[in-house]
């Protein structure tokens, strides 16, 4: 594959983000450097760089497919129901488990996803204020 302009603008803003955006969010920020690029364009693209693992696809509750950058640390996200905010948990807490589901069922593993979901501290202070 060709690294063209725009596959060059897109994985640059995957890989800047520091959080799963999704094909609509990076088209908003790419129209900021090349305001000609297509959401056809952007889908396409985030196909191709899929298929070569430089970007990997999450989906949360929404069903929204979001990309990031690929090669990061296994992880998970905590996701706020009432904003979208979106942050990596630096930790897994199911690789034992993982491991002991391995040996006592057989199965190889090969991945799995958890998505913890509830209100971030500014909409919790929100909530309480009563703006929520």
């Amino acid at each position: 594959m060709r690294m063209t302009r725009q596959r060059k603008v897109l994985l640059e803003i995957i890989n800047q983000a520091g959080t799963p955006l999704s094909a609509e969010e990076i088209m908003f920020q790419a129209h900021q450097q090349d305001p000609s690029l297509a959401l056809s364009t952007v889908y396409r693209n985030l196909e191709k760089m899929l298929e070569l693992g430089l970007c990997q696809q999450i989906r949360f509750q929404d069903g929204l497919a979001r990309f990031e950058q690929a090669g990061l640390v296994h992880h998970h996200h905590l996701v706020c129901t009432a904003c979208g905010r979106r942050e990596a948990v630096p930790i897994c807490p199911l690789h034992q488990i993982q491991q002991q589901l391995e040996a006592s069922s057989g199965y190889q593993i090969t991945y799995h996803e958890i998505n913890l979901y509830g209100l971030c501290p500014d909409c919790q202070k929100k909530q309480t204020s009563g703006t929520i």
